[in-house]
């Protein structure tokens, strides 16, 4: 039987609904589900500055030679505070964060054919939505890209994994497999033009062999 994962101990406590079956996973092999969290507010400038953060937690659903490493397993990335005036059109971006997924331990088939498939977002969102409630912004989310040079969005609704990991990952080098690495930005994603307030947004992602 799975597991589901833990409840985040920081400020998102959504069950997950992301699991290693259905046709979205058809022949493929599943070891880990995480939580990624990414929390953040934006405020109308001047104001006090806080601090967003991306977490991740996660538990061993299945075999495989991959570990996550402890950096990426347990960490936290901060998105600074931007005033609202950077984010009153739909589409429009603003503080791009980078932050890496880093697995170990990984085999050279195994390191060639992982990949992380990301959940979170309604069905075609290319970003995921701000919570709901007392002191949350309005018309922004959060949009995860990859560090690609051009800002890719990588889809979070579960409908496609991510394959793209740094260049070698899976040679030898010196004896050792050279581990894989999924390079990605955070930012804001407005939708239309934001309020102040918090912005917190909530994802899975699975680590996947095909």
């Amino acid at each position: 039987m799975q597991k589901t994962p833990k409840k985040l101990t920081a400020l998102c406590h959504q069950q997950s609904t992301v699991s290693c079956s259905g046709s979205n996973y058809s022949g493929s092999k599943c070891f880990r589900l995480h939580r990624l969290a990414l929390l953040a507010c934006m405020v109308a400038l001047p104001a006090y500055a806080y601090d967003g953060k991306v977490t991740f937690q996660g538990e061993i659903l299945s075999d495989g030679t991959c570990k996550i490493e402890t950096d990426s397993k347990n960490r936290t990335v901060t998105l600074p505070t931007v005033g609202k005036a950077n984010l009153s059109h739909p589409g429009q971006t603003a503080a791009p964060v980078p932050f890496s997924i880093t697995l170990k331990e990984c085999n050279a088939a195994d390191a060639t054919k992982a990949n992380l498939l990301f959940s979170g977002a309604a069905k075609g969102q290319l970003y995921l939505s701000n919570a709901t409630g007392s002191g949350k912004a309005t018309n922004v989310g959060i949009q995860i890209v990859k560090a690609d040079g051009i800002g890719t969005p990588i889809k979070v609704d579960g409908s496609q994994a991510n394959s793209e990991k740094a260049p070698d990952t899976g040679k030898e080098q010196n004896g050792t497999v050279i581990q894989p690495r999924f390079d990605y930005f955070a930012h804001y994603y407005a939708t239309g033009a934001a309020t102040a307030g918090e912005v917190e947004a909530t994802a899975t992602f699975q680590v996947q062999y095909n």
